[in-house]
């Protein structure tokens, strides 16, 4: 049995964003292509995350002949904890893969918003310190961050994924096997590399919080697209589009 923290995949939280703003400036800079991947992280409670995610069975859990949950088991989230504790993963900060490889010393400035703004100007101008040719700055990092929020609000790509995937009144059960059960995403895995967190739990048929424990990660993908057109900042006759980044985005469990 495997031991130390566990990385959970949720494909379902999978998502991206398209810029509504283009970078904007007044002088001609020749521009180079630039696709890379960056992966960012989050700290969260590891009690939010243990109370975001519910199951209940009326005997041990085990394993089919796939290894995914067997029996009477149901699932829900908690959605009270989703609205209170869920991120902007936008502020979500960037730990390896910055664009040229160029950190920053202060926290702001590695943020998914601040790091996608100099892709931007990588691509554009074929340097991060482009980013203060253009006019507009901070309302390119205010869109982002803004997109970021709409995601966990009401009619989001993230803020639907939780709110289907069971309550306490409805919940999800092993008939629900698509990713989208997150809890169940979560119960597999556990099972299939953390077995032993579930031993302890008693038998009641009451929901239980997920084993989660501190060091753990839910990790899945943002990908950020440019505004449409913004390529046309250095070339107005240049009709291909400038390159999406994408993001793995690690929500750590701490204390």
């Amino acid at each position: 049995m495997a031991s130390g923290p566990q990385v959970f995949r949720l494909f379902a939280l999978d998502t991206e964003i398209t810029m509504s703003i283009s970078g904007e400036f007044d002088t001609f800079v020749p521009g180079e292509d630039l696709s890379t991947n960056a992966t960012a992280q989050v700290e969260i409670p590891v009690i939010n995350l243990q109370q975001m995610f519910r199951f209940k069975s009326n005997a041990t859990i085990t394993k089919d002949v796939s290894g995914n949950p067997d029996g009477d088991v149901e699932y829900m989230v908690n959605m009270t904890t989703f609205d209170d504790h869920f991120p902007n993963i936008t502020n979500s900060v960037v730990v390896n893969g910055h664009v040229n490889g160029v950190a920053y010393a202060y926290d702001p400035e590695n943020k998914v918003s601040y790091d996608f703004v100099r892709h931007l100007s990588y691509e554009l101008f074929g340097t991060v310190h482009g980013v203060d040719l253009f006019s507009n700055k901070t309302d390119l990092v205010n869109d982002i961050t803004t997109k970021g929020e709409a995601l966990t609000n009401v009619g989001g790509g993230i803020y639907e994924v939780f709110d289907a995937a069971g309550t306490q009144l409805s919940p999800l059960d092993n008939t629900n096997t698509e990713r989208s059960n997150l809890t169940r995403e979560l119960v597999s895995q556990l099972l299939k590399y953390h077995s032993d967190r579930f031993s302890s739990l008693p038998v009641t048929g009451s929901f239980f919080n997920l084993p989660i424990q501190t060091g753990d990660k839910l990790i899945f993908k943002l990908t950020i697209n440019p505004a449409t057109d913004q390529q046309k900042l250095v070339n107005s006759n240049n009709n291909v589009q400038m390159q999406s980044r994408s993001y793995k985005i690690e929500l750590v469990a701490v204390n």
